[in-house]
């Protein structure tokens, strides 16, 4: 058994006693209100240039198209039987409605209770397949599905009025009694549309920071739609005058009609302009919220997305297509739920009149039929022949093809990531060109910052990293203006880096090769929504920071460089670059870093070693998850039940997940040698003297353990 030579963790720490968060201005407060000079803005240690996204772009160029697109859909049986579905149940609740005005003498809401009928089926096959085919559980489908849980609930509501009713539940003629019914409506109402709000809301955070958690989002999401649906029906439910009996005679918001008609709160006003605040306050004024929030993300969705790689075009075009698909449909449907209820209203119509009235009929079945608006959006966006395809087809790992990212986060990780590697790519050659390259400067008008612009200094060899991004080539002059935009980049502290770069024997050309490819991000679960990935070789690894990290990075970098060129053998972690990319308004700071272990054998066994015994073990994977064993390195799956674990062939006893192991898993001594041992020693001294110096407490030593097994012949046994 032998050690890998240790190293700091690929982690940039800070303290958080003197970090604040980041000033707009170029200056930020100091101690007893003195101005500081802010690194990150500091143009006598940063380089920016500017890349054109316009360039190497698959482009889309009306929301029209993008729709019409969407509607070229090959026919399918299994189609046809759904949507034949669809359309049956609608029609056959649709006439009921108004054939029926009673079931065996008590009289009902025809048009509410047939519509809930509707939405009653049209819901379950929603959730049905949901749960029946595995790609149908891709995000954001699973916003649809809250929403048609949801409807299925208020369609429940809805179907058993009648049964309310004839249990006692609440009297026709006793407004007190509608008080809990009407606040179990309100939540349902404001549940099933607040879940649409939700849809439009992830696409918007998607636009602005494609790293957010998808899980972690989802969770928040969930309780958000519980908390605020719960908070408004408890104050409708606990105020008179807000909850009672709503148009149609069912318990919801108060209606002014009934208030007249039943004399308990005197003649009211109950003209069609009169404001009926319970039903404004309950519903009408977050509906208008809702739906004009989702025309913002609408338009703000076609800027984003109409721009980027060729080849994320097919998917920012499906996921357009999918979004305006979403908000046009459930828009239309309130429109039209509104326009009928205008066309239907009449202030001196008796309850029993308005009841029979055929436009009434007709607005109360739209109401309540809500469900054929889901299913419908669901069978577009997902292919129907998938029903009989992939039915309860599962992966073994439970995950669906894509981890549960979404596809839009994606598609716009790719266009990011691309953009990155270009940048860093040219910041880098920027940085060790030799002669300096010839610059042209231009002014800005939100900062002082020098805008520069490589024109001929890279070799021909290399053009093929700065062709997209050279502003002054023809393809580029040729775009129209409002099909260009900025990608802009700063490569901060590039002489401090460019000097760590060539003590270390790395050049341009080594991270050209390197990032040809790059790997799938890994996005952590947390708000930050950090990301990491590796180059194709794994030689070295790009890391996403947060503001005060890049910020204490950049100050520190001097003292760094000195420390790393003082010290040949130090243990901590070789930075290589520290950048900024500014994509569609929203910043990344990231940092380039060597992989510790890229060039060492497999390594069985790895350890974050703090000096603390305080939960310092190790996370044991989730119960399904294929994970490698660390001593044989064979796949397996993971159960926390260890009677069904499989046997390990080195090992007497079950496999071992190859995780990060930790201070309490450190069970045995790593031996080394005495001139090893007395140098590791004074190094680490030496580092953490550096650490200290800087004002560092948060690190940790990272180990690789190496097992090696030796074949013993029988016939050299007796030799020993």
């Amino acid at each position: 058994m032998s050690a890998a030579d240790p190293a700091l963790p690929h982690r940039i720490p800070t303290k958080s006693s003197s970090r604040g968060s980041a000033s707009s201005s170029s200056r930020r407060s100091g101690l007893f209100g003195r101005k500081e000079e802010d690194i990150l803005t500091d143009d006598q240690h940063l380089k920016t240039f500017d890349m054109s996204e316009s360039d190497d772009a698959g482009n889309i160029q009306s929301l029209r198209s993008v729709l019409l697109d969407g509607f070229n859909v090959t026919f399918s049986w299994p189609g046809f039987w759904l949507w034949l579905f669809g359309t049956s149940v609608t029609i056959a609740t649709f006439v009921t409605a108004y054939l029926v005005t009673d079931i065996e003498g008590h009289e009902i809401n025809p048009g509410l209770v047939m519509g809930s009928a509707q939405t009653f089926f049209t819901s379950c096959i929603v959730i049905v397949t949901f749960h029946g085919v595995h790609a149908y559980q891709r995000h954001p489908n699973p916003l649809l599905y809250y929403r048609a849980i949801m409807d299925l609930l208020l369609s429940i509501r809805f179907l058993f009025d009648p049964l309310w009713i004839y249990w006692g539940i609440y009297q026709v003629d006793n407004v007190l009694s509608c008080r809990y019914l009407s606040g179990i409506t309100e939540f349902l109402f404001l549940s099933a549309d607040a879940w649409f709000f939700v849809l439009t809301l992830d696409l918007y955070l998607s636009l602005n920071n494609p790293f957010t958690s998808v899980k972690r989002n989802r969770t928040l999401y969930k309780r958000g739609v519980c908390l605020f649906a719960l908070v408004l029906s408890v104050v409708t439910a606990s105020k008179q005058g807000l909850f009672g009996f709503a148009e149609g005679k069912f318990c919801w918001t108060y209606a002014k009609r009934y208030a007249a008609n039943r004399g308990d709160h005197g003649a009211a006003d109950n003209g069609f302009f009169s404001f009926n605040v319970s039903t404004w306050v309950a519903f009408f004024s977050w509906m208008v919220l809702f739906y004009a929030f989702a025309f913002f993300v609408l338009g703000a969705s076609f800027s984003r997305l109409r721009m980027g790689l060729s080849k994320t075009m097919e998917t920012r075009k499906g996921m357009l297509r999918d979004g305006a698909l979403s908000i046009i449909s459930y828009t239309l449907y309130w429109t039209v739920a509104f326009s009928l209820y205008a066309a239907s209203y009449n202030s001196d119509a008796t309850p029993a009149a308005l009841r029979t009235n055929p436009m009434f009929k007709l607005y109360c079945y739209v109401l309540a039929g809500r469900g054929i608006v889901t299913y419908f959006v669901w069978f577009v966006i997902n292919a129907p022949q998938l029903v009989t395809t992939q039915w309860l087809h599962f992966a073994q790992d439970g995950r669906i093809d894509m981890n549960i990212s979404a596809q839009l986060n994606a598609s716009l990780q790719s266009d990011l990531l691309e953009y990155t590697v270009r940048g860093m790519l040219r910041a880098i050659h920027e940085s060790d060109a030799v002669p300096r390259p010839r610059m042209s400067v231009e002014s800005t008008e939100s900062r002082s910052s020098l805008r520069l612009t490589v024109i001929d200094s890279i070799p021909p060899h290399k053009a093929h990293l700065d062709k997209s991004q050279n502003p002054l080539s023809p393809r580029a002059a040729h775009k129209p203006k409002h099909a260009r935009r900025s990608v802009h980049f700063v490569n901060y502290r590039p002489s401090t880096f460019a000097q760590l770069r060539a003590h270390f024997d790395l050049k341009a050309d080594d991270f050209a090769t390197s990032f040809e490819e790059a790997t799938k991000p890994s996005i952590s679960e947390g708000a930050s929504g950090a990301f990491m990935f590796f180059s194709k070789d794994m030689r070295f690894i790009v890391k996403s920071m947060v503001e005060g990290e890049a910020r204490f990075l950049a100050k520190i970098a001097p003292l760094y460089r000195d420390h790393m060129l003082a010290y040949p053998h130090t243990k901590l972690t070789r930075f290589f670059g520290c950048f900024k990319i500014t994509l569609h308004g929203n910043k990344f700071y990231f940092v380039v870093m060597e992989n510790l272990f890229a060039n060492a054998p497999e390594i069985h066994h790895r350890y974050d070693i703090k000096g603390s015994w305080v939960n310092r073990s190790y996370d044991n994977p989730r119960d399904g998850a294929k994970v490698k064993c660390r001593y044989c390195s064979m796949q397996f799956v993971y159960h926390s039940n260890v009677a069904k674990q499989q046997t390990c062939p080195n090992l007497a006893g079950p496999h071992e997940p190859n995780v990060v192991l930790k201070d309490d898993d450190l069970h045995h001594r790593l031996r080394l040698g005495a001139e090893e041992g007395r140098a590791l020693l004074e190094q680490l001294q030496h580092d953490s003297v550096f650490l200290r110096d800087q004002g560092i407490m948060d690190y940790s030593l990272l180990i690789g353990v190496v097992d090696v097994q030796y074949k013993v012949d029988k016939s050299d046994a007796g030799t020993y």
